[in-house]
């Protein structure tokens, strides 16, 4: 069992970096964030979700998810062991 809980964690984690990286391929490029650009407006008031693209941003979400789930799971069988 504690081996499957590392295997599935590990994965989780690596899956979930590959994801978030792969999500940053679908910025916008007018983003005030990006271009350097922009008012005090943009950086507190701009929707998160607009910094990507509809895929990027679904890309994004599965990856803080699988992330998450991966550090939880790594979290928990390590501190089982101590």
């Amino acid at each position: 069992m504690a081996t499957i809980i590392i295997f599935v964690g590990g994965i989780a984690l690596v899956a979930g970096i590959i994801l978030i990286l792969a999500s940053l391929w679908y910025r916008k490029p007018d983003h005030p964030s990006i271009t350097g650009g922009g008012t005090v407006k943009h950086a507190l008031f701009w929707r998160y979700k607009n910094f990507w693209e509809p895929k990027g941003y679904k890309l994004y979400n599965w990856g803080m998810i699988l992330f998450a789930i991966g550090l939880i799971l790594e979290i928990v069988y390590y501190s089982a062991l101590v």
